[in-house]
């Protein structure tokens, strides 16, 4: 994959590059490792809209809007209760890799709280299922 300003820098790369590699112009892109890209006039846009819906949905979150702030409560998570079923710690696990993976990518405004609930995979709770919903 080859991002530049203008058509012309595109090209210029990639001529340089067949020098030494065999390409293929696959045209626009419009996904790349889970990354939806689309390009307006106003410039590209990246985002992860898809996977967020589909971890929501695996969570069973799919009418929750989102908060205004992210907070991770160290203290609902860390208050001792039931521990959750297998089925739930890997659901809560692969869908705080997923958030994980969009906060790194796309979304740099969800590492702090995609960090604490990190801090909780080993001894997962029903407090913890909470505050990933939270």
């Amino acid at each position: 994959m080859v991002i530049a300003l203008t058509v012309y820098k595109i090209d210029t790369i990639a001529r340089r590059l067949a020098v030494d590699l065999e390409l293929k112009d696959i045209g626009e892109i419009s996904q790349f490792i889970g990354i939806e890209i689309s390009r307006s006039n106003d410039g590209i846009r990246i985002s992860h809209s898809a996977k967020i819906i589909s971890v929501y949905d695996d969570l069973g979150l799919s009418d929750y809007r989102g908060a205004s702030a992210l907070i991770a409560d160290d203290g609902l998570v860390d208050r001792p209760v039931k521990s959750l079923t297998d089925a739930d710690a890997m659901r809560y696990r692969s869908a705080v890799s997923s958030l994980l993976h969009i906060a790194i990518m796309t979304r740099p405004d969800i590492q702090y709280v995609m960090n604490r609930l990190t801090r909780h995979i080993k001894s997962l709770s029903e407090n913890a299922m909470l505050s990933l919903k939270l």
